[in-house]
Protein backbone atom coordinates (compact mmCIF):
# COMPACT_ATOMS: atom_id res chain seq x y z
CA UNK A 1 0.00 0.00 0.00
CA UNK A 2 1.30 3.85 -0.72
CA UNK A 3 1.63 6.40 1.88
CA UNK A 4 -1.78 8.26 2.25
CA UNK A 5 0.04 11.51 0.05
CA UNK A 6 1.37 9.49 -2.42
CA UNK A 7 -2.55 8.11 -3.13
CA UNK A 8 -3.70 11.58 -2.44
CA UNK A 9 -1.31 13.19 -4.91
CA UNK A 10 -1.79 10.02 -7.68
CA UNK A 11 -5.62 11.00 -7.29
CA UNK A 12 -5.49 13.95 -8.12
CA UNK A 13 -2.87 13.30 -10.77
CA UNK A 14 -5.58 11.37 -12.22
CA UNK A 15 -8.65 13.69 -12.01
CA UNK A 16 -6.72 16.83 -13.27
CA UNK A 17 -8.57 19.02 -15.37
CA UNK A 18 -11.75 17.23 -14.48
CA UNK A 19 -14.59 17.78 -13.08
CA UNK A 20 -16.67 15.16 -11.48
CA UNK A 21 -19.90 15.11 -9.97
CA UNK A 22 -21.59 12.24 -7.09
CA UNK A 23 -24.82 11.51 -5.41
CA UNK A 24 -24.44 10.17 -2.07
CA UNK A 25 -27.25 8.68 -0.30
CA UNK A 26 -27.11 8.64 3.68
CA UNK A 27 -29.31 8.46 6.65
CA UNK A 28 -30.55 11.93 8.83
CA UNK A 29 -29.05 10.41 12.43
CA UNK A 30 -25.40 10.81 13.67
CA UNK A 31 -23.22 9.79 12.39
CA UNK A 32 -24.56 9.79 8.63
CA UNK A 33 -24.44 13.27 8.33
CA UNK A 34 -20.93 13.96 9.79
CA UNK A 35 -20.03 11.63 7.84
CA UNK A 36 -21.18 12.62 4.75
CA UNK A 37 -19.56 16.00 5.05
CA UNK A 38 -15.82 14.36 5.71
CA UNK A 39 -16.44 12.34 2.60
CA UNK A 40 -17.66 15.61 1.22
CA UNK A 41 -15.03 17.55 2.12
CA UNK A 42 -12.32 14.80 1.10
CA UNK A 43 -13.39 14.22 -2.25
CA UNK A 44 -13.59 17.91 -3.15
CA UNK A 45 -9.96 17.99 -2.58
CA UNK A 46 -9.54 15.82 -5.39
CA UNK A 47 -12.06 17.17 -7.94
CA UNK A 48 -15.34 15.84 -7.15
CA UNK A 49 -18.51 17.24 -6.12
CA UNK A 50 -20.87 15.70 -3.74
CA UNK A 51 -24.41 16.19 -3.55
CA UNK A 52 -25.49 15.09 -0.29
CA UNK A 53 -29.11 13.82 -0.05
CA UNK A 54 -29.93 12.67 3.70
CA UNK A 55 -33.45 10.62 4.06
CA UNK A 56 -34.76 8.77 6.44
CA UNK A 57 -33.65 5.17 7.18
CA UNK A 58 -36.88 3.34 5.82
CA UNK A 59 -36.92 6.31 2.52
CA UNK A 60 -33.00 5.54 2.21
CA UNK A 61 -33.27 1.74 1.84
CA UNK A 62 -36.23 1.64 -0.60
CA UNK A 63 -34.16 4.24 -2.73
CA UNK A 64 -31.32 1.93 -2.67
CA UNK A 65 -32.73 -1.50 -3.16
CA UNK A 66 -35.11 -0.46 -5.71
CA UNK A 67 -32.41 -0.95 -8.40
CA UNK A 68 -33.11 2.42 -10.08
CA UNK A 69 -32.18 5.04 -8.09
CA UNK A 70 -29.40 7.35 -8.85
CA UNK A 71 -27.01 7.17 -6.52
CA UNK A 72 -22.78 6.91 -6.57
CA UNK A 73 -21.95 6.38 -3.08
CA UNK A 74 -23.49 5.36 0.38
CA UNK A 75 -22.35 3.50 3.64
CA UNK A 76 -23.90 0.26 5.01
CA UNK A 77 -23.41 -1.72 8.36
CA UNK A 78 -22.79 -5.22 7.90
CA UNK A 79 -21.04 -7.66 10.09
CA UNK A 80 -21.30 -11.34 9.86
CA UNK A 81 -23.06 -13.67 11.43
CA UNK A 82 -20.95 -16.34 12.74
CA UNK A 83 -16.79 -16.75 13.50
CA UNK A 84 -15.92 -17.66 9.96
CA UNK A 85 -14.28 -14.71 6.85
CA UNK A 86 -14.67 -16.95 4.42
CA UNK A 87 -18.27 -16.21 4.70
CA UNK A 88 -17.66 -12.34 3.68
CA UNK A 89 -17.69 -12.62 -0.11
CA UNK A 90 -20.25 -14.94 -1.16
CA UNK A 91 -22.78 -12.90 1.24
CA UNK A 92 -22.09 -9.93 -0.04
CA UNK A 93 -20.76 -10.15 -3.77
CA UNK A 94 -22.12 -13.44 -4.92
CA UNK A 95 -25.00 -11.77 -7.95
CA UNK A 96 -26.69 -14.66 -7.75
CA UNK A 97 -28.20 -13.58 -4.26
CA UNK A 98 -29.59 -10.40 -6.21
CA UNK A 99 -33.37 -10.12 -5.50
CA UNK A 100 -33.74 -13.04 -3.22
CA UNK A 101 -34.97 -12.24 0.39
CA UNK A 102 -31.27 -13.25 1.93
CA UNK A 103 -29.88 -10.64 -0.21
CA UNK A 104 -27.15 -8.72 1.00
CA UNK A 105 -25.25 -7.81 -2.18
CA UNK A 106 -26.94 -4.29 -2.12
CA UNK A 107 -24.00 -2.97 -4.56
CA UNK A 108 -25.89 -4.90 -7.42
CA UNK A 109 -21.82 -6.42 -8.17
CA UNK A 110 -23.05 -9.36 -10.75
CA UNK A 111 -19.49 -10.82 -12.39
CA UNK A 112 -20.10 -14.44 -13.46
CA UNK A 113 -15.95 -14.79 -13.61
CA UNK A 114 -15.84 -13.76 -9.75
CA UNK A 115 -18.70 -15.93 -9.43
CA UNK A 116 -16.77 -18.76 -11.22
CA UNK A 117 -13.73 -18.43 -8.40
CA UNK A 118 -15.97 -18.16 -5.76
CA UNK A 119 -17.88 -21.44 -6.74
CA UNK A 120 -13.60 -22.56 -7.03
CA UNK A 121 -12.87 -21.37 -3.49
CA UNK A 122 -16.27 -23.70 -1.86
CA UNK A 123 -14.48 -27.28 -3.13
CA UNK A 124 -11.31 -25.79 -1.59
CA UNK A 125 -10.97 -27.35 2.11
CA UNK A 126 -8.71 -26.61 5.31
CA UNK A 127 -6.69 -23.62 5.51
CA UNK A 128 -6.23 -23.43 1.95
CA UNK A 129 -9.84 -22.13 1.54
CA UNK A 130 -8.97 -19.00 3.60
CA UNK A 131 -6.23 -18.75 1.58
CA UNK A 132 -7.70 -18.95 -2.36
CA UNK A 133 -10.45 -16.87 -0.75
CA UNK A 134 -7.85 -13.69 0.60
CA UNK A 135 -6.37 -13.92 -2.82
CA UNK A 136 -9.41 -13.21 -4.28
CA UNK A 137 -11.04 -10.89 -1.57
CA UNK A 138 -7.47 -8.96 -2.90
CA UNK A 139 -8.18 -9.40 -6.39
CA UNK A 140 -11.24 -8.00 -6.60
CA UNK A 141 -10.96 -5.26 -4.31
CA UNK A 142 -8.28 -3.64 -6.31
CA UNK A 143 -10.00 -4.53 -9.60
CA UNK A 144 -13.70 -4.76 -9.56
CA UNK A 145 -15.52 -3.96 -6.19
CA UNK A 146 -17.96 -1.47 -5.44
CA UNK A 147 -17.27 -1.47 -2.08
CA UNK A 148 -14.93 -0.76 0.76
CA UNK A 149 -14.22 -1.58 3.78
CA UNK A 150 -14.01 1.58 5.65
CA UNK A 151 -14.25 0.98 9.77
CA UNK A 152 -13.81 -1.81 12.05
CA UNK A 153 -16.40 -1.53 14.75
CA UNK A 154 -14.14 -1.85 18.49
CA UNK A 155 -16.07 -2.61 21.80
CA UNK A 156 -14.75 -2.90 25.44
CA UNK A 157 -16.45 -5.09 27.70
CA UNK A 158 -15.55 -3.90 31.35
CA UNK A 159 -16.51 -5.24 34.35
CA UNK A 160 -15.27 -4.83 38.29
CA UNK A 161 -12.56 -7.25 39.99
CA UNK A 162 -15.28 -8.61 41.83
CA UNK A 163 -16.59 -10.11 38.93
CA UNK A 164 -15.40 -13.60 37.84
CA UNK A 165 -16.71 -16.50 35.30
CA UNK A 166 -15.76 -14.02 32.42
CA UNK A 167 -16.22 -15.77 29.18
CA UNK A 168 -15.41 -13.44 25.88
CA UNK A 169 -17.63 -14.83 22.81
CA UNK A 170 -15.50 -13.22 19.42
CA UNK A 171 -18.94 -12.26 17.84
CA UNK A 172 -21.34 -10.90 20.62
CA UNK A 173 -18.94 -9.96 23.22
CA UNK A 174 -18.51 -10.99 26.87
CA UNK A 175 -21.39 -13.78 27.73
CA UNK A 176 -23.12 -12.08 30.18
CA UNK A 177 -24.92 -15.47 31.19
CA UNK A 178 -21.51 -16.89 32.57
CA UNK A 179 -20.82 -13.53 34.55
CA UNK A 180 -20.33 -14.41 38.79
CA UNK A 181 -19.46 -12.90 41.64
CA UNK A 182 -16.57 -13.59 43.25
CA UNK A 183 -16.19 -13.43 46.83
CA UNK A 184 -12.91 -13.65 48.90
Amino acid sequence: SLPLHSELARARHLAAGRQAHAVLLTCTEPPCPQQAAIIKRNLAGIGITVDVHLLSKPLLYARLFAGSSNWDITFLGWGIDFADFTSVLPALLDGRTIGSADNADWSGFDNRTFESRLDHAATVTGPRRGRVLTLLADSVARRQSPMIAYREDVAHDLVARRVGCRVYQPLIGMDLARLCLVTS
